[in-house]
């Protein structure tokens, strides 16, 4: 998880060396959210340890695992902009049968995508490695609550509720951020959650 996030932080940096120096703020912006997309399979590393120590009784239901009083949107599509980054998000029926989607892009070239489909229980996951070339992995039988997608949407999702569709600069603890809003409420097709066709995922045991 730790190498995930360093080799997400290293690209980006790496990239923008070519431009111009990076400033602190800037490099502390880039390993925030490096850390940001590693925390979807820390939750789910951690849950796994859970399971195997025998003690966990039945998880919770998505719908009980908050008990913000915020209303926040279901089904929505978003990018978060950060001067030459983009991160797309897509959310389906979160409380319920969650679909997400996340892809980042540097320049407009992806460089990594996490695809979490419930009907399957599976999450897919791709990477960019050394050559520059997405590669794609699976990780079989993920709960929701294992990968933790309550977690990772709900502030997206509380800005898409509040602000609506259109584009929103929100405060963050580290600044100023650039939102666009793209729907809310919509239904998102199935095709959004669906991999290449030349994708050939690797499983990953855990």
């Amino acid at each position: 998880m730790l190498l995930q996030a360093a080799a997400f932080a290293k690209i980006v940096l790496r990239r923008r060396s070519h431009k111009q120096k990076n400033s602190l703020f800037q490099v502390a912006a880039v390993i925030g959210v490096a850390v940001m997309f590693a925390m979807p399979m820390a939750l789910m590393m951690g849950t796994v340890a859970y399971f195997d120590s025998g003690l966990i009784k039945e998880p919770p239901a998505l719908s009980g695992q908050t008990e913000s009083p915020e209303n926040y949107a279901q089904d929505f599509e978003m990018v978060i902009q950060a001067e030459d980054q983009n991160i797309y998000l897509w959310v389906r029926d979160l409380d319920s049968e969650p679909y997400f989607r996340q892809t980042v892009e540097i320049e407009g070239e992806p460089i990594s995508h996490q695809i979490y489909r419930y009907s399957e229980q599976m999450l897919y996951i791709g990477e960019q490695d050394a050559d520059m070339e997405l590669v794609w992995s699976e990780i079989e039988n993920v709960g929701p609550e294992e990968i933790g997608i309550l977690e990772v949407a709900i502030e997206p999702g509380v800005w898409a509720e509040q602000y609506g569709t259109g584009e929103h600069q929100i405060q963050v603890p580290a600044g100023e951020l650039q939102i666009t809003v793209q729907s809310v409420g919509e239904f998102i097709a199935d095709e959004v959650f669906e991999i290449p066709n030349d994708g050939e995922p690797v499983s990953i045991a855990l």
